[in-house]
Order: structure tokens, then sequence, then C-alpha cells
């Protein structure tokens, strides 16, 4: 795949999702030569960056004029925006969601219409369920991640940011499943191709990192991490490649600094996020002193977090 395929994205989905602020953050006086610019994808439709791949991948199967129920796994945000975009668009939807996922992401899951089943702890038990029932009843099977319509909808968020910089030295994003920063990387390589695009991944879930370092796709046993929306055990066969060629570095980040990014941007701007919205944030906070004059992009890709959760992240000692 290539940029054309994210710009076909956007005109898909243009009418369907919302274009997210760049907000410019504060100075820090730990690196005051660079300016940093968050974009700000937990203001998208259902408090995630997903309604845009959710959308494109819906609209580019045409599953709503051939009606086709949908079945997908999701830990919540993809949940959200399938559900989201098939009430829109007029789609019977289930979603197969692990068992503790977050209340928040259950209930927004629920109130959009779709059908929710819990099964297992992991991303594996939830695609072998999804497959199940996409086999027993015909509905589409849908990747939260693995799949070109999904992967160029994530991207459209790389492109709302380049219509508003004209220089990009770092582009930072988290990495799960990788839709998100397959299709953001493919963007910012070919826009700004000296820009520095790392990856931001829980220490508890490196599956990316160690695929890097060994130069082949890993899958891990188990993971273990507060992002929830991070806790994939390998990146998706379609984004590996993209993935390979166009992010710079991965940068593993532990559970107590994206609670402290959690709590700066808070603190600091008073947005709210949840974990996984705040890697990429705890990547650059640790990576900036040595940057010097650099104009920085984090990408927070999520804000669906409970109430109770966020207060607990907010006392807890880092």
């Amino acid at each position: 795949m290539d940029i054309n395929s994210v710009f076909q994205a956007r005109e898909r989905i243009s009418a369907d999702v919302l274009r997210t602020p760049l907000i410019k953050a504060p100075r820090n006086e730990a690196f005051p030569e660079v300016e940093l610019y968050l974009k700000c994808e937990n203001f998208q439709l259902t408090r995630s960056f997903k309604p845009r791949g959710a959308f494109n991948l819906l609209r580019g199967l045409d599953c709503a004029r051939r009606a086709l129920p949908v079945v997908t796994r999701s830990s919540g945000n993809f949940a959200q925006a399938v559900a989201y975009a098939s009430s829109k668009l007029g789609i019977k939807a289930t979603i197969v969601m692990p068992q503790g996922a977050p209340s928040v992401k259950v209930e927004r899951t629920k109130s959009f219409g779709a059908t929710v089943e819990f099964c297992g702890t992991t991303s594996f038990e939830g695609d072998k369920r999804a497959k199940e029932i996409s086999e027993a009843t015909g509905s589409v099977l849908l990747s939260p991640y693995d799949h070109e319509l999904v992967i160029a909808g994530q991207g459209t968020a790389a492109i709302e940011v380049s219509e508003e910089l004209s220089r990009l030295d770092y582009f930072f994003a988290p990495i799960g499943g990788g839709g998100l920063m397959g299709g953001c990387s493919l963007v910012v390589k070919e826009l700004f191709p000296t820009c520095v695009v790392v990856a931001a991944e829980p220490a508890g879930a490196d599956d990316f990192a160690q695929s890097l370092e060994s130069g082949q796709r890993v899958t891990l046993d188990k993971v273990e991490t507060i992002a929830d929306g991070l806790r994939t055990l390998s990146v998706g066969e379609t984004n590996w490649p993209v993935l390979r060629s166009c992010v710079s570095r991965v940068d593993r980040v532990s559970d107590d600094s994206i609670v402290a990014a959690m709590r700066w941007l808070y603190t600091e701007m008073g947005i709210v996020v949840e974990p996984s919205g705040a890697a990429s944030l705890a990547a650059l906070l640790a990576a900036a002193p040595s940057f010097g004059r650099a104009v920085c992009v984090c990408l927070l890709s999520g804000g669906n977090v409970d109430l109770h959760d966020f207060q607990t992240y907010m006392k807890r000692s880092t």
C-alpha cells in the first residue's frame, strides 16, 4: 500500500469523522527548544482515533449496501468505533471483548446498539471467538488493525498534521497492533522524509520492539501493562512490512512513565487521556532533552478511561 490509499480514505470518510485539533503545548524547561504539538485523537468521535479506520473499512467493504452484518474483537476503542459506525450505516454488529475490559468502553459500545460478547483475556482468544461467530452467522470478520483499509483510515490523522505544519522533526505515536502507526508512519515518511518516526510501546507488551530487534515478526505469550489498548501479542501481518520500512525506532515506556505523562497532560493542559493515549508523550518526555531545536508531534490516541481509574492514576506515585 502507499500514501494514495490514505488520501482515498480521507475522501471516503470526510463526512464521518472529525478533524481533531493539533494543539501547541507550553514550553518545557527540560527541553526549552522543542516545539511540541499534540494531535488530540482523544477528541475524536468515540474518544479515540478508531472511527477513522472503522468507517473506512465498513465503507470500503460496502457492508451497508450489501446488508452484511459484522463481527470484530476489541478491548474497547475499536469496539466503540465499529459499534458507532455500524449504527450510523445501518449495519448489525457483534463485538467480542475481553473479560475485564474497562467498563466505560463496554457500556459505550453497548450504547451504540452492538451485541457484546465476552471471551478470554488475550487478543488471540478474542480473535478465535470472533472467527467462530463469523463462520456461524455469515458476518464479515473485521480486524482492528490488520487490514489495508484500517491502516489507511488511521493514517488520515497524519495527513491532517501535515496540513498544519511545514516542518516536522519527530513524530511519536503509540503502537499496539500497528494500524495507527502503520498508516501514520507511511504518511509522515512520504511527506517529511527526514522526520524521525518513533513508536511508543509499553515495556510489558514489547512485541514490536522485539520484532525490530530480531528482524521478524515476534508473537508474545503474554503481556502486562495498564495500557489496555496496547495489549496485543503481535503486530499485524499486513502492518509489519509498512512498520519495518517507515518506523525509525521504537521506545519502550514503563507504566510509571505513562502515568506521569497522563498527569502532565492533566495538570499542564487539562487534558484527560487513557494510558494508551499517553504512551507517545511518555516516550517524548524521556527522549526530548537530547533533541535541541526540534518540532515534535505526539499523537494522543484516546481518552476512554473510567473516572475512578483516572483518579487512582493521578494519586499514584511514580
